[in-house]
């Protein structure tokens, strides 16, 4: 855990220093940007990294990457996760997430279970919940599925 560290740059990609890293968790710190930093971390199934000052999605692209929680940045941008198939859980509460069609990297995810988008200003949206869905894989199993912890 690298939380409350004032982190606000890497040198260096982790892979470097630390290549088997299975869950990592940088919150609270001071994080723009992490550049290339996260990728090629094969074994990179966690990633927390809430409360920062990110703008887009870390660029991840471990295949066994389940879980990014990434709540509270100014998260506008959801590109980093074109290459990241397998993820089941992302919760980006409290962004800056506007547009529905801000969510399209989405629909690459046919195993997601759960998305959390509340506290964006996309939820004032009348249409929300079945735009979010529109956006989403139809190959997501909608029994398992949940939006904001509702079915």
């Amino acid at each position: 855990s690298f939380e409350h560290i004032n982190i606000t740059t890497f040198r260096e990609p982790l892979s470097v220093s630390a290549p088997f890293l299975k869950h990592l968790d940088l919150s609270h710190n001071h994080i723009r940007d992490v550049g290339d930093a996260l990728t090629n971390l094969p074994y990179l199934q966690t990633l927390k990294i809430s409360f920062n000052k990110l703008e887009d999605i870390p660029k991840v692209n471990s295949p066994n990457f389940k879980s990014l929680v990434a709540r509270n940045n100014n998260i506008k941008m959801l590109d980093g996760f074109y290459s990241v198939l397998c993820v089941e859980e992302i919760d980006l509460r409290g962004n800056c997430l506007e547009y529905l069609q801000q969510l399209s990297p989405l629909s690459h995810f046919t195993g997601l279970k759960k998305l959390r988008l509340s506290e964006n200003p996309i939820i004032f949206n009348p249409n929300y919940r079945r735009g979010v869905l529109r956006e989403l894989s139809p190959m997501i199993n909608g029994d398992r599925f949940t939006l904001d912890d509702r079915h």
